[in-house]
């Protein structure tokens, strides 16, 4: 019988109860902890809902400065990453398509483009670090030991 990719996990605790030849079943991987960061010198001290609707005003670039007046600067993960994906669906509540005409509305009104796209966690971080007005989303095991980032708020 074909086992459905949502089953992965699933199969081989099957399997284990009925063959004692078979090795006992691995505990599912967890899909990491994403978390949104920024830069430790930026002020902003919401939390909550009120973070989270900063974030996505930042992000989606209907505001372009924190509230203290720093010019926030958002980066994005690549469209292909499960960080990306996370972030849109948690966070923007968008498809790629809505994403896609949202950026092309944007550029057509003012000019303005998306976020960069960042590759790592690793660079990630390092952008963030250099810009008081940068932040971005990261597994939170990246950011242990950083002290030039802080998280504002798990997805």
């Amino acid at each position: 019988m074909p086992v459905a990719p949502t089953q992965t996990c699933l199969w081989p605790a099957l399997l284990w109860g009925a063959h004692a030849s078979v090795a006992p079943p691995e505990p599912c991987p967890q899909a990491p902890e994403l978390v949104v960061v920024i830069n430790t010198k930026n002020p902003f001290g919401k939390t909550g809902a009120a973070a989270r609707t900063t974030i996505k005003q930042l992000f989606l670039k209907g505001k372009s400065q924190w509230p203290n007046g720093k010019v926030a600067k958002p980066y994005a993960r690549r469209a292909t990453s499960s960080e990306q994906a996370a972030f849109q669906k948690s966070l923007l509540g968008m498809k790629d398509s809505e994403l896609a005409r949202h950026w092309l509305r944007i550029k057509n009104l003012n000019g303005q483009t998306p976020p960069k796209a960042v590759g790592s966690d690793r660079l990630l971080l390092k952008f963030v670090a250099r810009h008081e007005g940068a932040f971005g989303v990261v597994r939170r095991s990246a950011v242990k030991g950083n002290s030039k980032v802080r998280v504002l708020f798990k997805l």
